[in-house]
């Protein structure tokens, strides 16, 4: 194995159990759409930072901008909806809502910025669709230090953080809401951004739900969903790599959430199966 196919697994590993288990938490809130809106609300920022790129002319700016103007512009859309959502607009109303303004904006942007040839076509597909081939150590090191980061915050606090998303109105109770709403949405953001390099935006988002819905019926517990989702997500995203690096000739982000998708279909066929011969003993 040589050593940019070992980055990219290594990338793919980090990002696979990043978006599993941020996706199983995300799933038993219900806001697997909303992490979606945050993903595409990335897009705007991405546009306005190239544009800053090639007025400033500072190629060393590129990444620091891409984080500034990526984390704003999404974050500002998240906030939107929960902004909403408080209001008394439901959550579907609220997230196509910002739906619509991040596609209407990027759309305005990009036309604004292309002026500049800032940014291309061929831009704009990386960034939907992600490019795992050419992962770099650099482009893969945010994932596993924020994949690092959760795992330790994961073990300190996994009980409060159960609390929260199995009981939200306790934390309402508490006065706690706002504060881990803006939580909430920084980790959102910041998941995305991290993944964005390998998956790219379109395919993001399987990612944060396939593992969960393949591990759901087989775990009994919060940690057991949360590792698990993990678990699946890094070794299959992992797999699909491999396979893709020399064995099937098809693109690697794309082949990661089919590979995903195959597990989770298996995973319910298999729990259909366990659940009838089951109720036949029973009976």
């Amino acid at each position: 194995m040589d050593y940019n196919t070992l980055i990219v697994l290594m990338g793919l590993l980090s990002t696979g159990s990043l978006l599993g288990g941020f996706g199983a938490l995300v799933s038993l809130k219900g806001e697997n759409l909303t992490a979606d809106v945050a993903g595409h609300g990335v897009v705007s920022g991405v546009v306005v930072s190239k544009g800053l790129l090639a007025v400033l002319g500072a190629a060393w700016l590129a990444v620091p901008l891409l984080w500034v103007c990526g984390f704003a512009s999404s974050a500002l859309t998240l906030g939107f909806i929960f902004w909403a959502r408080s209001r008394g607009y439901s959550a579907g109303a609220a997230q196509a809502m910002a739906i619509g303004l991040a596609y209407g904006l990027t759309l305005v942007l990009m036309s604004l910025v292309q002026g500049y040839g800032a940014f291309s076509t061929k831009g704009l597909t990386t960034l939907l669709l992600g490019d795992a081939a050419t992962l770099s150590l650099g482009r893969i090191l945010p994932a596993i230090s924020m994949l690092l980061g959760a795992g330790l915050v994961f073990g300190l606090f996994w009980r409060g953080l159960m609390n929260w998303v199995l009981d939200p109105q306790s934390t309402q109770l508490q006065g706690q809401s706002s504060a881990l709403a803006l939580m909430w949405i920084v980790a959102t953001v910041a998941v995305v951004l991290t993944c964005l390099p390998a998956l790219g935006l379109t395919l993001l988002v399987g990612g944060l739900t396939l593992p969960a819905l393949a591990v759901r019926p087989w775990v009994r517990g919060f940690p057991a969903l949360v590792i698990g989702s993990a678990a699946v997500g890094g070794v299959f995203a992992t797999l699909a790599g491999w396979l893709s690096a020399g064995i099937v000739p098809l693109p690697t982000g794309a082949l990661v959430i089919v590979t995903l998708g195959a597990v989770w279909l298996l995973s319910m066929i298999l729990a259909r199966g366990v659940s009838a011969v089951r109720m036949r003993r029973a009976a």
